[in-house]
């Protein structure tokens, strides 16, 4: 019975951890965003401070979690507040419209442009995760414009690219391709050329990078084609272009996307109410619940079986009580006389 036991806790066991890989099945198990404005404007012996957020977008909390950056000249006083988390949490909050949503747990970047300062920097700001094994890690870069002694910016930023109007469909199928489109605008006074790539998960298949020339004050349409598998993930569209002898990039993340099985044509069919409805849109968790009771059935119907057959310990003691009353004895007496008569017919 003991080892009945053991083997019902674990198909329990097993059986709730199916359940809630089910149910948290959209949800990556590790993973987080940073997010920043695009583009800082900060005068020369000034200081700014950037407001910023991490969101975790995954299943786990991230633990031992560090944020760096790169991309500014030694000169320059840069601060990160806080820069390590020991435990990164999942925050929740709720309103009427959206319901329940993660937030960004906040932190600031403090940036001092020394006063000789001019020009525009990719400022790459990268978090990393120092506990799992994945090492998980992902980075965003912003735009800091540092204007001349005179204040005037313009001038030290001729030639701005950025990205506009991007569409992506709202759901997405396995194995369908679908297309995402966006605007690359120049608000400068000379042509940029650019180089355009769209990054998804791994295994999704995107068209390759397109470059291209970006007109005065003008935009071009961008169109990528994109073939998802059954793995969910972001879409980022990323850009690069050159400006004062820097390669500047700008990546943008798009939603997070959660592929779906498209669905074979079919008959028209009844409207599905009530238990029949729940099965057919919860086909997995229809068949978990089934296995859950009818685990817990075979277990109370064994429990039953095994505790129905044991005898109680008052019948024991009168079986015990009974038993030298039906035993017939036999004396030596009888033995000797019995064997007599034997070997007195075998005489005869």
């Amino acid at each position: 019975m003991k080892s009945k036991n053991i083997l019902f806790f674990a198909l329990v066991a097993a059986t709730l951890f199916s359940l809630s890989f089910a149910v948290n099945s959209i949800t990556p198990f590790r993973g987080f965003v940073i997010q920043l404005p695009q583009e800082v404007d900060v005068q020369p012996g000034q200081n700014v401070v950037v407001n910023g957020g991490v969101l975790n977008i995954g299943f786990y909390w991230e633990h031992n979690f560090t944020l760096t950056y790169s991309g500014l000249p030694s000169d320059f006083n840069v601060t990160i507040t806080p820069n390590y988390w020991e435990n990164l949490m999942t925050i929740r909050a709720w309103d009427n419209v959206n319901g329940t949503y993660r937030v960004p747990v906040p932190f600031n970047v403090s940036v001092t442009a020394p006063d000789s300062a001019t020009g525009v920097y990719a400022v790459n700001i990268t978090g990393q995760e120092h506990s799992s094994y994945k090492q998980t890690s992902n980075s965003t870069v912003f735009i800091l414009r540092v204007g001349n002694a005179t204040g005037n910016v313009t001038t030290a930023v001729s030639g701005t690219i950025s990205i506009s109007d991007i569409l992506v469909p709202e759901t997405v199928n396995e194995f369908v391709p679908f297309n995402v489109s966006f605007n690359v605008v120049n608000n400068g006074d000379e042509n940029q050329s650019v180089n355009v790539s769209l990054n998804g998960p791994s295994d999704w298949t995107v068209t390759a990078p397109q470059n291209f020339t970006v007109p005065v004050n003008g935009s071009v349409p961008i169109v990528f084609s994109v073939i998802p598998t059954s793995t969910a993930g972001n879409l980022a569209v990323m850009l690069q272009y050159p400006y004062q002898q820097t390669i500047l990039n700008i990546t943008k993340a798009g939603p997070y996307l959660v592929p779906t099985t498209p669905q074979a044509p079919s008959a028209p069919q009844f409207s599905l109410t009530g238990l029949t409805a729940f099965v057919q849109q919860n086909t997995v968790l229809s068949i978990i619940i089934v296995l859950v009771v009818a685990i817990l059935i075979w277990y109370f119907v064994s429990t039953y079986s095994f505790y129905s057959k044991r005898k109680k310990p008052e019948e024991m003691k009168k079986q015990i009580d009974v038993m030298p009353k039906t035993i017939e004895t036999t004396s030596e007496d009888d033995v000797i006389e019995t064997s007599s008569q034997d070997t007195t017919i075998e005489t005869q």
